[in-house]
């Protein structure tokens, strides 16, 4: 299987897991969902109608008689609220019985209506008492048929709210308990989804990662050993596979082309100048088997002539000459040219000795001529740049790891150095930015945490651009071997695919988060029931205040009264056991909310582990990325200015650690902002920065300063600051917005 088929299904795994997550997720909130509409209209919305219809006969109609006799109500008064409270009663009952009941309830409304049908003629008989005006005939009739009329049905209205509140409570146990159940099969379910993505992760990690480091390891053994047999062993034709295969292919074909030149040499060697290399080869290859070729030739040459010569004197005749073909100067200047050739080549390897031990102040000091000196002047002036550059990339290096940000190169450079220098400087001026903005963000942050959160934000950006920009310096020092370009371009076309992963991931990620809005919808639901219990329990204290007045009335009336304080008793009893069960049910709203919060602090968490699997398919592609490096480390130079990049990468992880420090900042407030201030005045960045504790006018964002990245022709291009991320917003903590219930102190003079 090919690495990119590895991480597709990878990543097809984890997407179905998060897919099946949501769908359970969905499926427990649809279930809650009904469950708490079902309480709603067949609890709550029926507890408030049998209260409603108490205090209609309780209140509406015997409250009425009794003002109607103490001559606080007209007869017409009167009449119309009995009407309107029998209306009332009809149509609230009515409404009730076309509720979901249970047997239990069936049978007490069943009684409760027998008694509501004598209640009801009851009621007719008063106002026909009313509608004659019979004052004394209405005091008779309160005392010895509408109180025992009425009475029972308070009664069987009190037994119908207790079973109203003992059936919400099963509703409650029963979600209660499918929470339960629903929280562990999460809990176990994300464990082992959890391990199952580990163990594949690992088995994909070591399938990329042992063939590459084979590669690895192989290339830089025939780098450093020189040994051209070695191969390395395939044992899958996938990217990896093929750039192995190309690898192979390369180093076979130059351990032939460099055999059939050490046949010649050995054969000229000999004496036997016959000897030619018949091999096929192409490019660099075919031009070093041409000049073999025509090396021996002209040695063949040469060595006729000689042989020639030295007849020539052997026999006696110095003034023998060579064939005009041969320079005229030959035999003059062989051992002056091999002298002169073997002190440059011992200098240059002196040279090249004290640059592999990383001493770049060596020069070639050996007198030369012609090419030779050209070459002396080459190395000499390489030499001289490469010097010069470490200097400067260390003196900016160890300036910034001292805080001082104002340092940059300004030396002229050329081609790697010069991309190098503007890499440095674009990385000096980048991070000056940064920690200016820094600096700034400092003098507000006892106005607003907010703020200093959003500039350790854009500081994180820019510290990553930074990284970036360093890996693009040194995937550029890497481009110096052909041969091994090709294997950087398969890596390339890995990351690729890498990065591709890595979207889908994101996208599990904010599917993830739609959940979480979703349980989100369902607390404000939650807050509407308990804006509605605040309002039954309102009612019920209203409900013992009129009790309260009507128990004054009755203790006014005296024996004819009495009836109708009982009354006025048992519906302060009523009103306080609505209280209760409105307390009840506000605890069982808390509760819902609260487990809801758990719910979504779940998610919240499986988010985070997406997250974390989104980051280990970064890892890869970054490993992926550095194979390009491992295969361009051809010679010792090259690693030590690897090596000053890596410093710079530890400053810029230096950086990194510095945001975090300031993301702790912004939580503590004012506590931390002389700290802060005094950490970041370790930085030196040229700008002075004006301390102010007073909160600023919001302003714009501003673009980042343009990196130092000068052309040929001295021209700086401008680069604009990346846009900063919207952080979401906090989600509002339910007992924020929950109602304030009524207080206990409220119903202490009862």
């Amino acid at each position: 299987m090919s690495i990119k088929n590895r991480i597709i299904l990878l990543v097809s795994i984890l997407l179905g897991f998060a897919l099946i997550a949501v769908i359970a997720g969905l499926s427990i909130m649809k279930t809650n969902n009904t469950a708490l509409k079902d309480l709603y209209n067949d609890r709550i919305v029926p507890l408030e109608d049998l209260k409603n219809i108490a205090d209609s006969y309780a209140v509406n109609i015997v409250d009425t008689n009794h003002q109607l006799r103490n001559g606080n109500l007209t007869w017409q008064q009167a009449k119309q609220n009995i009407e309107n409270a029998d209306k009332d009663i009809n149509r609230l009952w009515t409404k009730y019985m076309a509720t979901t009941l249970t047997p239990e309830e069936a049978a007490l409304a069943k009684k409760a209506e027998s008694l509501m049908i004598k209640a009801d003629a009851t009621t007719k008989k008063l106002l026909s008492l009313i509608n004659n005006k019979n004052m004394e005939g209405i005091t008779q009739f309160s005392i010895d048929e509408l109180y025992p009329s009425i009475d029972p049905i308070s009664a069987v209205i009190t037994e119908l709210v207790n079973l109203q509140l003992r059936e919400a409570n099963k509703v409650n146990n029963q979600q209660e308990d499918f929470y339960n159940s629903a929280l562990q099969i999460s809990i176990i379910a994300s464990l082992l989804i959890f391990i199952l993505s580990l163990i594949f992760s690992r088995q994909t990690l070591i399938a990329i990662t042992r063939p590459l480091n084979e590669l690895v390891n192989v290339s830089q053994g025939v780098q450093k050993t020189g040994n051209l047999s070695e191969r390395v062993s395939i044992t899958r034709m996938d990217e990896v596979g093929k750039a192995s295969t190309a690898f192979n292919g390369l180093v076979e074909n130059m351990d032939n082309a460099i055999k059939d030149a050490n046949r010649v040499v050995a054969a000229i060697a000999e004496n036997n100048f016959k000897e030619r290399v018949h091999s096929d080869y192409h490019g660099d290859l075919l031009k070093l088997k041409e000049g073999v070729n025509a090396s021996s030739e002209s040695v063949s040459f040469m060595m006729s002539e000689l042989e020639k010569i030295m007849q020539a004197l052997k026999e006696g005749r110095f003034d023998a000459k060579m064939d005009p073909r041969v320079p005229r100067a030959f035999s003059q200047d062989v051992e002056s040219a091999l002298t002169s050739i073997n002190y440059i080549v011992s200098d240059i390897i002196t040279v090249m000795d004290a640059m592999q031990q990383g001493q770049f102040n060596k020069r070639v000091e050996a007198e030369a001529k012609g090419d030779l000196l050209t070459l002396k002047e080459g190395i000499n002036n390489s030499m001289t740049a490469l010097d010069n550059a470490i200097e400067d990339v260390t003196r900016v290096v160890v300036a910034q790891s001292e805080g001082d940000l104002t340092q940059d190169i300004s030396a002229d450079y050329y081609g790697e150095l010069k991309t190098l220098k503007n890499a440095i400087n674009a990385s000096a001026a980048k991070l000056t930015d940064v920690v200016t903005k820094a600096v700034n963000a400092t003098n507000i942050v006892n106005s607003g945490a907010t703020e200093v959160a959003q500039g350790s934000m854009d500081l994180s950006q820019r510290v990553q651009e930074q990284a970036a920009a360093l890996e693009e310096t040194s995937s550029t020092m890497e481009e110096m071997n052909s041969a091994v370009q090709n294997n950087a371009d398969h890596a390339k076309q890995a990351t690729d695919v890498a990065h591709d992963v890595q979207q889908k991931a994101t996208e599990g990620s904010s599917v993830m988060q739609q959940t979480i809005e979703a349980m989100n919808a369902i607390q404000e639901s939650s807050h509407k029931i308990s804006d509605i219990v605040t309002l039954i329990d309102g009612i019920a204290f209203q409900t013992n205040l009129l009790a309260l007045n009507a128990a004054v009335e009755a203790a006014r009336a005296g024996d004819h009264g009495r009836g109708f304080a009982v009354v006025a008793g048992e519906v302060r009893a009523l009103a306080q056991k609505s209280a209760d069960a409105a307390k009840d049910i506000t605890n069982l709203i808390n509760e819902s909310v609260s487990r809801i919060d758990q719910g979504t602090k779940l998610a919240s968490e499986s988010g985070e582990v997406l997250s974390t699997i989104n980051q280990s398919i970064d890892n890869v592609a970054q490993m992926i990325e550095h194979i390009a490096q491992a295969s361009v480390q051809q010679t010792e130079g090259i690693e030590q200015a690897h090596k000053a990049i890596s410093q710079i990468d530890e400053v810029t992880q230096q950086n990194a650690a510095l945001v975090e420090e300031t993301s702790a900042a912004a939580e503590s407030m004012s506590e931390q902002a002389g700290i802060l201030e005094k950490d970041m005045a370790f930085f030196k960045t040229g700008n002075v920065a004006q301390i102010s504790h007073k909160k600023p006018a919001p302003e714009a964002p501003k673009k980042a300063p343009a990196a130092a990245l000068p052309s040929p022709k001295q021209e700086k291009p401008k680069e604009t600051a990346p846009a900063k991320k919207q952080e979401p917003e906090p989600i509002q903590s339910p007992n924020n917005r929950a109602s304030k219930p009524v207080k206990e102190d409220e119903w202490s003079e009862f």
